[in-house]
């Protein structure tokens, strides 16, 4: 019974298939509804809103809205969809800016609370690790280069982003030593340069026996505790919140 159910499959759609590849079909132009419902599809997409997770299209109407004036928060959430959007460049000269805005409103007894400066500077943090990986994870690609630990030829050849990311990452850990996230990314941030366990500050190094060479299994025993699935940054669920909170006015 399965075989003749399969024969009469295939005799059906053999015969459209032909139809379908034929010259003629290929060379009729399209009927006046198809062309209508073509029209009608493209005036819908005209009038919706921008997807959430077109970060091209965002980071687009944001540079069009700070060209018109915009404001601090409008330039807050450019660098943020330029860095989702892969323009990790653009995204950290816009992040580099934000924090002399910062610089200079502190100076005059204002600027943006603690929380505000803390989420800031982990975008900042997290686009240097981006970079890093753009130059190397992808334009240098090798089997090593997806492997827990990082080494060998998963190794950065390039690695003036990583440096520039433990920098940051040692500062915020200096700041919010409970950071669990913190000290995950600055472990990854010191493999990708050749250095890590060793060259890891011992009070933020992750043992190597917590992170077995091909498998997902983390050490849940000791006093490191388990790193988290979703960094901060990383966390759709978050990304309103983290937005409101650190688009808020600047006193």
């Amino acid at each position: 019974m399965a075989r003749i159910r399969a024969a009469v499959v295939w005799l059906l759609l053999v015969p459209a298939l032909l139809a379908l590849l034929s010259p003629r079909a290929a060379a009729d132009p399209p009927a006046d509804s198809t062309l209508r419902m073509a029209e009608r599809l493209a005036d819908l997409q005209r009038d919706l809103p921008l997807s959430p997770y077109d970060s091209d299209g965002q980071a687009r109407l944001l540079a069009a809205r700070l060209k018109a004036g915009g404001n601090l928060q409008d330039l807050f959430l450019y660098a943020i969809e330029s860095l989702r959007a892969a323009e990790t460049e653009r995204a950290i000269a816009l992040f580099e800016r934000l924090e002399g805005i910062a610089t200079k409103a502190r100076g005059g007894g204002g600027g943006p609370s603690p929380t505000q400066l803390r989420l800031l500077e982990e975008f900042h943090a997290v686009a240097w690790l981006r970079l890093g990986e753009q130059q190397n994870c992808i334009q240098d690609h090798s089997a090593d280069s997806c492997l827990l630990p990082i080494r060998d030829a998963g190794v950065h050849r390039l690695k003036q982003p990583s440096r520039e990311a433990i920098r940051r990452y040692t500062a915020l850990l200096e700041q919010f030593p409970e950071d669990v996230g913190y000290r995950w990314l600055l472990n990854i941030a010191y493999m990708t340069v050749g250095e890590w366990p060793e060259g890891v500050p011992a009070r933020w190094r992750i043992r190597p026996r917590c992170i077995p060479r091909t498998t997902s299994r983390w050490c849940a025993s000791g006093t490191w505790p388990r790193p988290p699935a979703w960094p901060t940054w990383a966390c759709p669920a978050a990304w309103s919140w983290m937005i409101s909170t650190v688009t808020g006015a600047w006193t």
